[in-house]
């Protein structure tokens, strides 16, 4: 599906490009984000309680404990919701603006056409 009033804006795929780098480098940034906002409610926040509540949780525990469970989250992401992205990234890519469908349309026509020449039955 072509857009006619886009046509003469777009230039290519600079701004895709930009936009997949910055989506990819902020999983790493927001990682490292996250980290420090770990840190930073150990020291403001969840340090008294645990004093009072849980004196055997040291700092490494804590920290141990939210790196596990980040894996587990990713580990999750890696089997639940990475698939259905591709599914969903697949049908889009299918569905709008494909060269390669348009490609593959044309081959299938002339394949037909020889076929028929042929006199060969498709499937």
């Amino acid at each position: 599906m072509k857009i006619p009033i886009l046509n003469k804006y777009y230039g290519g795929s600079y701004l895709g490009g930009i936009l997949d780098t910055y989506g990819r480098a902020s999983m790493i940034i927001s990682g490292i984000q996250f980290m420090f906002v770990v840190v930073i409610l150990y020291t403001t926040s969840a340090s008294p309680y645990f004093e009072l509540y849980a004196p055997w949780m040291t700092f490494t525990m804590y920290l141990l404990i939210s790196i596990v469970s980040i894996l587990v989250l990713l580990i999750i992401t890696r089997l639940l919701i990475v698939p259905s992205a591709y599914t969903f990234y697949n049908k889009q890519v299918w569905t709008n603006n494909n060269p390669i469908r348009d490609k593959l349309e044309k081959l299938e026509e002339n394949q037909k056409k020889i076929m028929e020449k042929l006199g060969i039955e498709g499937k």
